[in-house]
């Protein structure tokens, strides 16, 4: 039977943390009886069905089924998600506050509400992160994706979708002392004190409300911009 496995490393503290779900959702979670990183392997849909798994297929996945699974856990890396078509709020607050450090590949191309949420928030041990490669996004699927993980503006990944439902990108980046300067503001920014990098989203075809709501922090309103317009050049910023 294919499974889950994981293996304690050495010692680390906690966090503490409350957060509410919408309705009367039943959902798991995993627990550690020690506070040692752990490392964890293996296909996640195993939990959903391994029957299935076994046969090369992918389980269906219950709304918010792995909400808050790993949360305040001390795993450093992750089991596989490989899931094609996600379910509402599946990964929703996943690895909230646990000390992840290498990020899953995330190659659904379907995705459906709030799928993301919060899904790395305040993992402040991550590498690097994940590529997202959906064009088919859906409301609040990346809201808080990242809030506050201590990303740099190298690890921000390319975001390919043209229709962008309303807050799919809300607060993705906040809370993050990473910044958005439009190409024509550039020069009020001392170059001296900041890594840059070139980055734009796509001219979209479908623009929802607030669907890049506060993405990004605000450090100095003469200069710095929240919300990114489809389609203009910005430079991403962060102190050195």
């Amino acid at each position: 039977m294919n499974k889950v496995s994981c293996q304690y490393v050495f010692p680390h503290g906690t966090y503490d943390y409350i957060e509410s779900i919408p309705g009367n959702i039943e959902v798991g979670s995993i627990s550690f009886e020690s506070d040692k990183f752990v490392y964890c392997e293996g296909n996640i849909e195993t939990l959903l069905d391994y029957k299935t798994v076994q046969k090369g297929e992918h389980p269906k996945m219950a709304d918010y089924c792995f909400y808050r699974f790993f949360e305040k856990s001390p795993i450093i890396t992750s089991p596989e998600l490989p899931a094609e078509e996600l379910s509402k709020g599946c990964y929703c607050s996943m690895f909230l506050y646990s000390k992840l450090q290498i990020p899953p590949e995330l190659p659904a191309r379907k995705l459906e509400e709030a799928c993301y949420q919060n899904m790395f928030q305040v993992c402040t041990y991550l590498s690097y992160l994940p590529e997202l490669p959906s064009t088919q996004l859906a409301p609040y699927c990346y809201y808080g994706m990242f809030y506050s993980a201590m990303i740099w503006e190298q690890n921000i990944p390319l975001l390919p979708a043209t229709v962008l439902p309303h807050h799919c990108y809300s607060y993705m980046y906040a809370h993050n002392s990473v910044y958005l300067v439009a190409e024509e503001n550039l020069s009020k920014v001392d170059l001296s004190r900041y890594n840059i990098k070139s980055w734009s989203l796509p001219k979209s075809s479908v623009y929802g409300t607030g669907c890049a709501e506060y993405m990004f922090d605000i450090y100095d309103y003469s200069f710095c911009e929240e919300e990114p317009v489809p389609g203009k050049q910005y430079y991403i910023i962060c102190r050195k």
